[in-house]
């Protein structure tokens, strides 16, 4: 059985709050310090490969606490040199090995449960992570928008206090203006614009994964780590997911649909 540690709580529907859990969090993400960011891979991955697990939510401020407890490795360093521990990490009581890092979780699934989807193709890894690099950064710009409506309506009042808590700088900083919102959805909007750019001709009636075909890999789980995030923050009819789903002559949309078909319980 293995063991999911991830932030919590939280009222999502299906547990859990970072997109990075959802994917199995990437570590390069230049988002890493922002810890109310959804962390989701990990669930959609363990669906998707139909591999039984339980979760455990910890408060942000006992992750490093929790993975020192049971051995997780820290998945960076600080600027001072120190080890930063962040989630998702897993414990696999089968195998008895713990692994802390989406992208680093997911080849470990591939690699322990063989006869199971695999999400890291076979040679594939560096453009895989090229990709998550390129589709993460394009949601940089509505950061500032997101989370103080994931803190609002997904977030109990004592973990948004431990928030304040690991960066006073959440207490004092400024909501986004109407014009200053708009203008990071359209930069996120115009991002996305260019990675749907990549698929050429393909209309959104065919194959919306990245590596086309039948079957999501990382990269497609990630992005719709992201994706998800987004459209459960302001809902499926909202306008601001159908201008993100919408994007690219919604093949953007079906990505997340065709992806979430796979991975969700």
């Amino acid at each position: 059985m293995i063991t999911l540690y991830d932030l919590g709580p939280v009222y999502f529907e299906d547990k859990g709050l970072s997109p990075y859990v959802r994917t199995i969090r990437y570590s390069f993400s230049p988002l890493s310090s922002n810890l109310s960011s959804p962390t989701i891979f990990p669930r959609f991955a363990l669906n998707y490969k139909k591999i039984p697990y339980k979760d455990i939510q910890i408060p942000i401020s006992e992750v490093k606490s929790t993975a020192k407890s049971v051995g997780a490795p820290p998945t960076s360093t600080k600027p001072d040199g120190s080890p930063k521990y962040t989630v998702p990490f897993i414990y696999d009581s089968t195998t008895g090995k713990l692994v802390s890092d989406s992208f680093l979780i997911a080849e470990y699934l591939d690699e322990a449960y063989p006869d199971t989807p695999r999400i890291v193709p076979l040679g594939m890894r560096v453009l895989q992570a090229i990709f998550c690099q390129t589709m993460v950064s394009a949601f940089v710009p509505i950061y500032p928008a997101i989370q103080p409506a994931t803190e609002a309506q997904w977030m109990p009042k004592e973990f948004v206090e431990d928030l304040v808590r690991l960066d006073s700088r959440r207490s004092t900083a400024s909501a986004l203006s109407v014009e200053e919102e708009a203008a990071a959805w359209g930069q996120t909007r115009a991002a996305l614009g260019e990675i749907a750019l990549a698929y050429g001709t393909r209309a959104a009636e065919d194959s919306a994964f990245v590596m086309g075909g039948s079957t999501p890999t990382y990269a497609d789980i990630a992005f719709t780590s992201f994706l998800w995030w987004v459209r459960t923050v302001y809902g499926e009819d909202s306008e601001i997911w159908g201008g993100i789903g919408g994007v690219g002559e919604g093949i953007i949309g079906k990505l997340c649909q065709d992806t979430l078909a796979h991975c969700k319980e």
